[in-house]
This record gives structure tokens, C-alpha cells and sequence, in this order.
């Protein structure tokens, strides 16, 4: 063997493990000692992969330009699994998210715990960023999320507050089940949220965990708990699941912990990764057999929905509010929904009221800030480009000087983004409006009244009753019964 059939090998197969390598050129009748004394005297463009170790210490090496390629994360991905690694169950598991998931998140699909003597999820997280196996990004109102090198999705924010919303609601419901069965305490919330500690037990992290006074998980008068993972797609493969059983693993060799009762829920589950979760003793709960399948069914619209709000309701209005409406019956539900409620009500409002195409939740990179903002709806006709700002809160909210000035201070960067993308932009009006259910307080309002001077800038507001008026001229019926119902009657209703 030489050098130069050595680096070949190496450059064609994107990368390789030294065991793959060894086991290659002994086929061919070399020696292994020969071999890794090669391998040894490996230098750059063919590199090591740093951070993320094998078995016996073997390695992983590729080729400089092949690295953080999508070619480059399959082979290497595949090493993983075939090595069963902890960074192949992480890997896997976000796959299993949809490719993204953010980075707060990670704990609980990370396959560890904090536990001596194992690779804790922070680490895992920093080694698959460092071999670039993840990458990381961020995005206004979630902060950093973790995406997988092939994700392919054209509107990562969009995806995420879909993503996020539609997890909340099912998770708050799941909640609600929970207790009402007697399973779990009532005096807590017990699943995750962005802005809480992640739930925990032991030493891993669960969407939910709860005590629970069930008599089978109390142990010498000490309360037991329950710990369950969601999942908003189909669980097709053995591997997708595999961070729970780690988990699960971990929590069986340690001492002195309480009884549990692990729970995993998917919209459905494959032969395998349903018998393989049984014989660990986890209970397995479909969509249909937990809610129902209409419930079911409703969830799977919802969340389409959720990802582009603008094409669902310009192919069918209709179709989307009583989408919202069945959604927002469930108990406690409606507040989570609040801001898409509103958010569907202005899309509609704009789509009917000008020209040109409308997209929502568009995300546009301000090089000025160095950060990424959220528009909420985009409108672009041949002369004007007509952004909003959308704001949906119950009659009794007050729109603060804080918030329309940090609204303010972003517009002239957003026009600045806007025309560098399209210089044709520069020569288009930019209308920015900031639209709320609710009313603005007195000092938010002086404050809009000081106009922007640049003649190619106009600023708008309206509040609640403003937006109803504009519902009723455009005659949005849809629209009209959404904002009485779940903004202006649920208020009263709370206030009588």
C-alpha cells in the first residue's frame, strides 16, 4: 500500500473511520501494523476528526474540502451508528424532530444525562458543532436553535414557531389528561416551556415530568414520578427512539431514585419501534388512541398550517378558521393560539385589502445588527412594500413605549436589508405598520406620531376596535367572529 492509494481511499469515501481503513487494505492483503503506521504519518489536507472519539480509539479522517459537506455528515452519521454511538442517538433524535430543534431543548434529546462517568449533554452539543455535524443559528423570539447540516427548510423561523406552538398545545393537553386520570399532581406545570428549567428527573431531562401519588410508583411513603417525550411526526425507525432507551438506561443503574413511569406519544409508531418500546416497559400512546383520530387529524392540519399561515389561508379561509376554532375549544388552549389567531386575521386582512403576494414570518438577515428579525406579514406590490407588525392581545393589554420603540429602532435596518437583497427596492415606498388587538398606551402613541422624516418611509398603527372596522369594510365574516371570540367576548367574559 502507498501514500497515495492511502489518500484516494480517504478523498473518495468523504470520510472514514481507521477501523473501515484497516480493514479495507487487509482485504487486499496488507498488514495492519503497516497500515497504521500510514495512517500515522497522515498529514493536512487529510485531517483527524477532532472532539468525537471511537471505540479502542480509533479515528475518524477525511479530506479538508469534503468537510461539513452533506456527503461528509452521512458517512460520518453512519460511522456513528454503526459504533453505536452517543452522538449518532443525538443525531438521530433530531432527525426524528424534523432535522431542527432548539438549542435549550438539546438536554432532553441528547441520549445522556448529567451523571458521572458519561458524556454530559452540553458536551455532546459543543463536539457535534465543533466536527460539524450541527450547526447553530439564531432566531428572534426563540434565541439559538441546532439544525442538522441537510435541513431543507427554506423558512427556518417559520419552521421553529410552527414547530414550538404545535408542541405546546399537545403538551398542555397531555398535561391536562395526566391529571385528570389521577396520574400526576395538580398543583404544577410539568412540561417544558421557553421561558421555565427544563423538567427533570434524576439526572435526565424529559418534555414532562411530574410527581405522582399512583400507588404502584410509591416506594416507603416517597412519591413516584411520571416522565414522558412528544413527538410531532411518525416514529418510522428504531433509531429515532433510541435517546429515550438511553435515557432509560442510565436511570436503571442508579440508586436511590424514585419510581417512574415512562410515557412516549407520536402521531404513530413503526412494528419495531413499538415492540422495541414495550419490552423496555414504556407506554406507548398513538395521537388517535390518546385524543381521538379527528383530534388527531386536526393537530396534523394544524401544524401544516402553522408553517406557511399566508398560502394556507389564501388557498382557504374558510378551511382555517374553524381549524382555530376546534383548536381553541380545548381548555386552556386558546391563550397558546392567541398569537397565530391574530396573526391569521391580519394575513387575511392584508391579502384582501392590496396587491401583490403576502408571506408571513419572513426572515430577513440585518447586516447593520448582525442578527436576524422576524417580519410577520410581507407585502410587496410594483411601487410600495407594506411590512406589519402583529401584536395579538386581550382588550385590557396596553402596547408600552419600550415596545414601539424597539419596533421603531429596527425599521430603517430592515429597509437597508430589504434593498440590499433587491436594489430595485430603493426606489419602492416602505410602509410599516404595527397592528394590535389590544390599544396603545399614551406615550407609545406620542411616540409614533413623531414621523420618520425620510419621505420613503411611512409609519402606521391601528389597535383593536381600528382593525374590527377594517374586518367589517372588507365584510372578512371569518375573521370578524375569531377576533370577537376569542379577543373581545373572551376579555368580557372574564371581566363579567
Amino acid at each position: 500500500m502507498n501514500k497515495t492509494e492511502l489518500e484516494r481511499f480517504i478523498r473518495e469515501n468523504y470520510a472514514v473511520s481507521s477501523k473501515q481503513i484497516i480493514k479495507h487494505f487487509t482485504d487486499l492483503g496488507e498488514k495492519p501494523d503497516t497500515i497504521r503506521k500510514s495512517i500515522s504519518r497522515l498529514t493536512p489536507p487529510y485531517m483527524r476528526l477532532k472532539y468525537i472519539r471511537l471505540a479502542n480509539n480509533a479515528q475518524i479522517l477525511y479530506h479538508k474540502e469534503n468537510w461539513h459537506t452533506i456527503n461528509f455528515c452521512k458517512k460520518v452519521t453512519k460511522i456513528l451508528n454503526e459504533e453505536n454511538s452517543i452522538y449518532s442517538t443525538a443525531l438521530e433524535a433530531i432527525k426524528a424532530k424534523g432535522g431542527c430543534i432548539l438549542e435549550k431543548y438539546f438536554p432532553i434529546i441528547s441520549g445522556s444525562g448529567e451523571q458521572k462517568k458519561h458524556i454530559w449533554p452540553d458536551k455532546i452539543k459543543n463536539n457535534l458543532i465543533s466536527a460539524g455535524l450541527l450547526n447553530e443559528d439564531n432566531i428572534e423570539n426563540f434565541g439559538k436553535i441546532l439544525y442538522l447540516t441537510d435541513f431543507d427548510i427554506l423558512n427556518i423561523s417559520a419552521y421553529v414557531r410552527a414547530y414550538c406552538i404545535q408542541e405546546q398545545i399537545i403538551l398542555q393537553i397531555v398535561e391536562d389528561w395526566l391529571k385528570k386520570l389521577n396520574f400526576i399532581t395538580y398543583n404544577q406545570i410539568c412540561y417544558k416551556k421557553l421561558d421555565n428549567n427544563l423538567p427533570k428527573f434524576a439526572t435526565t431531562y424529559w418534555d414532562i415530568t411530574a410527581p405522582s401519588y399512583l400507588l404502584p410508583l410509591m416506594k416507603k411513603n416517597k412519591q413516584g414520578s411520571v416522565i414522558c417525550d412528544l413527538f410531532l411526526k411518525d416514529i418510522s425507525d428504531v433509531t429515532q427512539i433510541q435517546y429515550i432507551i438511553k435515557k432509560l438506561e442510565l436511570l436503571s443503574i442508579q440508586k436511590n431514585i424514585p419510581r417512574y413511569l415512562p410515557m412516549i406519544i407520536a402521531p404513530s409508531f413503526s412494528q419495531d419501534a413499538f415492540t422495541t418500546l414495550k419490552r423496555k416497559g414504556i407506554i406507548v400512546a398513538s395521537y388517535d388512541n390518546l385524543f381521538g383520530k379527528e383530534t388527531a387529524r386536526l393537530f396534523s392540519e394544524l401544524y401544516i398550517s402553522l408553517q406557511n399561515l399566508a398560502a394556507a389561508l389564501i388557498k382557504d379561509p374558510n378551511k382555517q378558521y374553524i381549524i382555530f376554532e376546534k383548536i381553541a375549544t380545548f381548555e386552556n388552549i386558546s391563550n397558546k393560539i392567541r398569537g397565530p389567531l391574530f396573526e391569521m386575521i391580519c394575513i387575511h386582512l392584508v391579502h384582501t385589502s392590496r396587491l401583490g403576494f403576502v408571506e408571513n414570518g419572513k426572515n430577513i438577515f440585518c447586516q447593520t445588527l448582525e442578527k436576524y428579525l422576524e417580519l410577520d406579514i410581507f407585502n410587496e406590490s410594483p411601487t410600495e412594500i407594506f411590512i406589519v407588525e402583529c401584536k395579538g392581545y386581550l382588550p385590557n393589554h396596553l402596547i408600552s413605549y419600550q415596545e414601539v420603540k424597539e419596533w421603531l429602532d429596527n425599521i430603517i435596518h430592515i429597509r437597508k436589508s430589504m434593498i440590499s437583497m433587491n436594489a430595485e427596492r430603493n426606489n419602492k415606498k416602505f410602509i410599516f405598520n404595527f397592528w394590535t388587538s389590544s390599544r396603545f398606551s399614551e406615550e407609545s402613541v406620542d411616540l409614533l406620531q413623531k414621523k420618520i422624516t425620510n419621505p420613503q418611509i411611512k409609519i402606521q398603527w391601528k389597535d383593536g376596535p381600528e382593525i374590527m372596522q377594517e374586518i367589517k369594510k372588507y365584510k372578512l365574516k371569518g375573521a370578524e367572529k375569531i377576533l370577537n371570540d376569542y379577543f373581545f367576548k373572551n376579555f368580557l367574559d372574564k371581566q363579567l
